[in-house]
């Protein structure tokens, strides 16, 4: 492995002489053109946020290679949609900078934290970061995908993974039941300590009370329930505005692989190894976390139903004709493409609830202590009504 670096020896390659020779560089491309730039971004406004306006601009160019104007742009573009920057640092990525974590996963933390749900979505982001939880044993994929249907929840590749998880945890982390279920138990592990060290960091940083912080690795307590829906919500809050559009007018039936998935006004297509791959989809809008980009074609492997009011509370800009407060079967849209049907009415109260959403985030940002009686109490209302949507969607037919 060392050959010709420290002392002579053989190089093998394993590879055609023609494809070193000719299709390949002569040197790597370097990481910076290669690796998404929203977290480095993001550190970078928090650095040097005390200096001159057009400090992170001039950091870019001083580089030995900088990056592209367009990926500058890109990262720039997304933390702006994300919330955390607004020409100068906002409270939110003032936090998030604190977090060694993707600026989304790191937003989905936050808001797990003002609707209670830290630990499930701590797991979640523990997923996200780490490596498949299943594994196939001497090939034997079919069971795998078998097995992970088993735990199939809410149309979304993380619950799924999440109950697969959560079961695991119930079973006193049970080896035969790995077995059972294609459960890879050292990925398993290692998911529960880094969730640990998720929920540590929601307690430093004053988000989560050290009461309510659990410790996994000791813990044998059977684990609490947990609202999925609520999860599903934030979830989605973390997600966007990674979004497509689940186009069912091509075909009378809701089954994944006769629908067609739009990202604005590019087609991608579900990934096999997806459990939304093949299956009826409930939701007109599916969240991602990763696209895989093919020569032919775009996929999403990680996929999460979205619902309409969690766009509504948590999307970009919402916009509504005039004709929408004279028009019951009128719609609101977001960020100029998500389509929400909804009457006036529903429009005005969406737009309070958004503001009021807002302003206890602001509030939670500034002063991360207990929530003030109000500030509960708006966050139970919004959890009812998450409630009630999930089971008009969960009730309604599949065609």
């Amino acid at each position: 492995g060392r050959a010709g670096r420290v002392r002579a020896g053989t190089c093998y390659r394993l590879y055609p002489r023609d494809l070193f020779e000719h299709g390949m560089s002569a040197q790597p491309v370097a990481e910076i053109h290669r690796a998404p730039l929203t977290g480095l971004t993001l550190q970078l406004h928090a650095l040097l946020q005390t200096q001159e306006a057009g400090s992170v601009d001039r950091f870019w160019t001083d580089m030995l290679e900088p990056p592209s104007s367009q990926a500058v742009e890109d990262a720039t573009s997304e933390l702006v949609q994300l919330g955390t920057t607004n020409l100068t640092l906002t409270p939110l990525g003032q936090h998030l900078a604190q977090l060694p974590l993707d600026a989304r996963i790191g937003k989905m933390l936050l808001f797990a934290s003002i609707f209670g749900v830290s630990r499930p979505v701590s797991i979640v982001a523990a997923i996200l970061e780490s490596k498949s939880l299943f594994v196939a044993s001497n090939g034997h994929h079919a069971a795998v995908d078998a097995a992970r249907r088993g735990f199939a929840t809410l149309n979304s590749d993380l619950l799924t993974d999440l109950a697969a998880f959560l079961a695991w945890e119930d079973t006193r982390q049970d080896g035969a039941f790995c077995q059972k279920h294609c459960l890879h138990r050292v990925g398993l592990v290692e998911v529960q300590h880094l969730a640990a060290s998720f929920e540590r960091l929601l307690v430093d940083l004053g988000f989560v009370q050290p009461t309510t912080s659990r410790q996994p690795t000791t813990s044998r307590q059977p684990t609490k329930p947990v609202d999925m829906v609520v999860v599903a919500a934030v979830v989605a809050a973390g997600l966007y505005p990674n979004v497509v559009f689940v186009d069912k007018s091509t075909s009378s039936s809701t089954t994944s692989s006769r629908l067609t998935f739009w990202d604005r006004r590019k087609q991608v297509y579900m990934h096999p190894s997806s459990i939304n791959c093949g299956v009826p989809i409930s939701s007109a809008y599916l969240g991602y976390h990763i696209k895989l980009v093919t020569s032919s074609k775009v996929y999403l492997p990680v996929s999460s139903a979205v619902t309409p009011l969690a766009l509504a509370l948590f999307g970009g800009h919402l916009e509504y004709p005039w004709t929408t407060f004279l028009d019951r079967t009128s719609h609101a849209t977001v960020d100029q493409w998500i389509q929400l049907p909804c009457a006036g009415r529903t429009v005005m109260l969406v737009t309070e609830l958004r503001r009021r959403l807002a302003d206890l985030l602001q509030r939670k940002l500034a002063t991360p202590s207990a929530m003030e009686p109000q500030d509960r109490a708006l966050v139970d209302a919004v959890i009812r009504l998450w409630r009630d949507e999930g089971a008009q969607i969960t009730c309604a037919p599949n065609s």
